[in-house]
Formats: structure tokens, sequence, C-alpha cells
């Protein structure tokens, strides 16, 4: 019989995980040079030949940026009046992408003649063929705790870490893994509040899953499981392990900063919502629901519209919810007869299907005192009500309310709002309770509709 020692045992075990995903962009001071060379502006008026820089910035609109030294130009007339702003972008005879004019300077030196401008499409196509899977990047993603293992191979040296997080584990595959260097980026991150990529991604294209499909609902549910507004960018077309385009195109990407969220769990698990997500999208009005309700959520945690003007926001939210959900879905609540609920009477039939207590949470003591009682719909009814149509003696009121207590006015709303989305997604796993006052990463509280079963 065969005698292996342990190191070679190890070395077989680790050989079983995935590598640690890489992409193939380097972005260097927040900017990669995509192209220089000669480049062709055209439109039906005007044919422009620079000799130019394409580079994609890392900033809050992601995109390519277009800069160089006019060469030749068809009409002269029409560039300086700027009665077209708007070219296609020619390099090596491949359209490229779209570029609308910022910027033009033409003087009798043409070595001073420059143009500039911004693309929000600009891919970058090496070959024509259909990709088999895509990898993609990450950037302002929280901190995410505990995932599957994966491994890196660094010269001779072999290393583990549980830097993977699986989204769906097979039609399509969908995962995104922990950069090498994360802790180093994510410190730079907190301390400057700008933009750093943290994860690469990896889909596998499927007769289900196309990367124009996944362009339009994974930054929807990037955002749920993040609490903040974000998206993917920088895709890459793969064909094995060779590239055939890079997509440039624009998205939005906040600015780094904290926010709290239910996914601030060790062990976090998004196999089972991304699958009822899924479920959920193929439905039109369903699929609409998930957008807006996402939206109000991830705009009311980010604090829009200060503290006050999220109150409102997360509000809406469970307006939202009542009306697809206890409505709509489960036929709670006849619709002849919504307009003898109050806002109070809405939240309150939420919470039963969801299984939380009226009362409020007693870490939120602040709020208790200041309206007097525990109970926290009508709480949160009140002091909405008041921000938005209150008399005189309510405004009066609400100048007396500390930040300590619009603060658990709104964490009180957006926990109603989280477990009301973790609940329509079929959510049976454990999550930050933002109401407990102990703030440090840990297991979580299970969901409390799955409590006793």
């Amino acid at each position: 019989m065969e005698k292996f020692t342990k190191n070679e045992k190890l070395q077989e075990s680790i050989a079983k995980y995935p590598d640690r995903l890489q992409h193939a962009i380097k972005i260097e001071s927040k900017c990669h040079v995509v192209y220089s060379g000669t480049i062709v502006l055209r439109n039906s008026n005007n044919e422009i030949v620079i000799a130019g820089t394409v580079e994609y910035r890392l900033v809050r609109y992601p995109r390519v940026f277009v800069s160089g030294q006019i060469l030749t130009l068809s009409n002269e007339s029409d560039i300086i009046q700027m009665e077209t702003c708007q070219y296609e972008i020619i390099i090596e005879d491949k359209f490229c992408g779209n570029l609308m004019l910022t910027d033009i300077s033409i003087n009798s030196d043409p070595k001073t003649s420059v143009i500039r401008g911004i693309s929000e499409d600009f891919k970058w196509k090496i070959d024509e063929c259909d990709a088999e899977y895509i990898i993609f990047a990450l950037p302002n993603i929280r901190d995410f705790s505990g995932g599957a293992l994966l491994k890196d191979i660094q010269e001779s040296k072999t290393t583990t870490a549980m830097d993977r997080f699986i989204i769906s584990e097979s039609k399509p595959f969908l995962c995104f893994d922990r950069v090498r260097d994360f802790k180093l980026r994510f410190s730079e991150l907190k301390s400057d509040a700008t933009y750093e990529i943290l994860y690469v991604g990896k889909l596998h294209i499927c007769e289900s899953m196309s990367v124009e499909k996944f362009n339009y609902i994974f930054p929807v549910f990037l955002s749920f499981i993040n609490g903040r507004k974000s998206a993917s960018i920088l895709s890459v077309g793969m064909v094995g392990e060779r590239t055939i385009w890079i997509d440039f195109s624009k998205n939005i990407i906040e600015p780094y900063q904290y926010s709290n969220c239910w996914s601030e769990v060790h062990f976090p698990v998004f196999v089972d919502i991304w699958k009822k997500f899924n479920e959920l999208w193929e439905d039109e009005l369903d699929r609409d629901f998930l957008i807006t309700a996402i939206h109000w959520y991830v705009e009311a945690n980010s604090n829009a519209g200060k503290l006050e003007g999220a109150i409102i926001l997360m509000q809406t939210a469970l307006e939202l919810v009542f009306n697809w959900l206890i409505v709509e879905k489960l036929n709670v609540v006849l619709k002849k007869n919504i307009r003898l609920l109050s806002a109070e009477g809405k939240i309150i039939h939420i919470l039963k299907i969801l299984k939380v207590s009226e009362k409020i949470p007693k870490s939120f003591s602040n709020l208790t005192s200041f309206v007097g009682h525990e109970n926290g719909p009508k709480a949160l009814t009140e002091i909405r009500n008041a921000l938005v149509h209150g008399n005189v003696h309510k405004r009066e009121k609400m100048l007396k309310a500390t930040r300590a207590v619009t603060f658990e006015t709104l964490h009180l709303g957006i926990w109603y709002v989280e477990l009301s989305l973790l609940f329509i997604l079929d959510y049976k796993g454990n999550y930050k309770d933002r109401t407990n006052s102990n703030n440090w990463k840990g297991m979580g509280l299970i969901v409390p509709w799955k409590v006793d079963q």
C-alpha cells in the first residue's frame, strides 16, 4: 500500500479547492490605459482622426475617457460650433462605442489642437465568438465574512482562505472571491472613502442567464446583499483561458460608506434567495416590485435626504411591501378594504406575517421615551406624519427629537423592510438584527418566521 506523509495528504486535500479568481485588468492609481494610438471619431457630419489615448477611470461613474491630438478632420466648422457632439469610436477598423465630446481646442499649431470626450458604452472586442463565461470586478462592497474555501498558489507555496461567496451553484454558476490583498485595499478604502476593487466574480453563461440579463438583475441583487447601491464593472468575456472581449461600460458606483445590513454575519448564505429572486424576476410586475422596493431600501439605508428624508423613503418601502405582499400575494386584506386601514394598521399586518412583535425593541429606548409608548408601527407613523404634513404642534414636538430618536426611528423601519424582503425571498438562515445593541459581527439570529421550526 502506498504511504503518504501528512504534508502530501494536506496538499492532496488543498488541490481540490478552486483557485482564487483573478481579473485581467489591473487598475493603477484608479486608471487603466485601454489603448494608445490612432483613433477615428465618426458621425454623419464629420470624421476626426486623432493620436490619442483611451483610459478607463475608476470614479463614481466608472467609464472611458478619450483624449488626443487632432490629426485630421473633414468638417472644421461643425466641430467648432459643437453642432454634433456624438461620435462613433473606431479603432483598428472596429466599432468600440460612442463618444460624447466634452472639450475641443483647435489652434493654428496642430500639436496644440486637442479633443476630449467620454464614452459610456466602450467595449474592446478581441474575437467575435460567444463567451462561455465572464469574469467581473466588484468595487466598494462590504466586508463579507466566512465564505467557502479556495486556494492561492504563489511560487512554491499554496494556501487556503475562506474567501469565496457562492450565489448560485449551477445553471448558472455564479460566485465572487475576495481579492488577495483585500485587507490592505479595504483599509485604504475606509480611510479615503473613494473606490477600490475588492472582489472578483465569475458567471457561467447559460440559456437562463445571458450577459444582458446578468447586467440587469445582478446590480439589484447585489445592492440588497450589500445594503448600498452596487454594481459589477469590467466584465471580461472568456472562452477557456482566452479573453474575447472586455466591457468598459459605465456603471453607477457609490463612494464607500459603511452601512448596516442584514448580511453582516459570519457565513452569509445567498444561494436560496438568489433562486427565489430569479423566479420573481421572470414576472414583469414582480420584477418591478423587487427593483423598486430594493431601491427604497438602499436609499433609506444610505441616509438619502439625511435621517428625516430616509425615514420617508423607508415608509414608502413599507407601503409597497404591504400592497405587494399582504394584498396582492397573500390576499390577507381585500383591495376594497385598503382605504379603511391606517399606515399603522398596514405595518401591523406585515409584522404578523413576519412573526415580529409590535413592541419597540428595548435597545431603542430613546424612541420609546420620545413617543411615550412601546408600539413600533404607531411610532413610525406618528413621526413620519409629523415630518411630511404635521401641524404646528407636531412640528414643535419634532423640534425636540434628538438625533438618537430619528436614528432609532429610521432603523426600526429599515429592520421591518429588511425582514419583509428576506421573507419574500424565502430566506431561512441567520441575519444581523440591527435593533440588537451588539454591533460586532457574529452568527446573527435566525429569521423570526423560522424560530419555532
